[in-house]
């Protein structure tokens, strides 16, 4: 009650000086006013896509470690002394990248190594709890990298420190391994409500195109020369 009684008085207070200065709206007032909106619907906007890509398209999928079960080696080209590290989203349970690698290119490296990362909820992670490290089969394995909020992520830093400390289960030559990173392109449809509107899920197909793969390159730290972008599909 005296929260209530509290928190009443400051609204009042702040009504007051919102009557006062009411006039002020309609000769130049609505300007910020509509800034402030349109903004506050762009972060709304892009918030919601990334849920909803993370709970249907991500999430959506079968788990990678039933499909690499199914999966035959024999049928593919091998590439021997290949190292691939494709970087995917922690929400994809099924490694996209991987995947789409194996159906374009009808071979598979030597030595995979899936990785995601995580943001725990403290400024800084120690070294020794940062691996999380699963094999999902004889050749390929899942890494997911804990980070600290104040930390910046760098994944091949990362790397060169788990290899060499012997904390994966093959040896990573950090200077020749190839980077892989999804990049899904957004195809709005009015077939599918996605969004409450249509108009939104155009603006969040327009986010995401500028949300290009330089950016994950750049965010990630990864080496230019030797990271190569997927492209994928998803419809709203």
């Amino acid at each position: 009650l005296k929260t209530l009684f509290i928190f009443g008085s400051f609204l009042l207070i702040d009504f007051a000086f919102l009557g006062a200065n009411s006039h002020k709206f309609i000769v130049g007032g609505w300007v910020p006013v509509t800034i402030a909106f349109v903004v506050a619907v762009i972060m709304y906007t892009w918030r919601y896509g990334l849920e909803y890509l993370r709970n249907n398209f991500y999430m959506n999928k079968e788990d990678i470690s039933k499909i690499l079960k199914q999966l035959q080696y024999r049928s593919l080209n091998q590439l021997s002394g290949v190292t691939a590290i494709f970087i995917t989203d922690v929400y994809d349970k099924s490694g996209g990248s991987f995947l789409h690698f194996l159906k374009l290119s009808r071979s598979v490296p030597e030595n995979v190594l899936i990785v995601d990362y995580i943001v725990d909820s403290i400024p800084y992670v120690h070294y020794s709890q940062r691996y999380e490290i699963a094999c999902l089969d004889e050749r390929v394995c899942k890494l997911t990298l804990h980070y600290g909020f104040m930390e910046t992520i760098s994944i091949p830093r990362a790397l060169e420190k788990a290899s060499n400390k012997d904390l994966l289960p093959f040896k990573l030559n950090i200077d020749h391994a190839t980077y892989m990173v999804e990049i899904p392109n957004i195809m709005a449809s009015k077939l599918k409500r996605s969004f409450v509107f249509f108009w939104q899920e155009k603006l969040f197909a327009f986010l995401m195109r500028n949300y290009s793969a330089n950016l994950n390159i750049e965010f990630y730290k990864l080496p230019y020369n030797r990271t190569i972008a997927i492209g994928t599909y998803c419809i709203l």
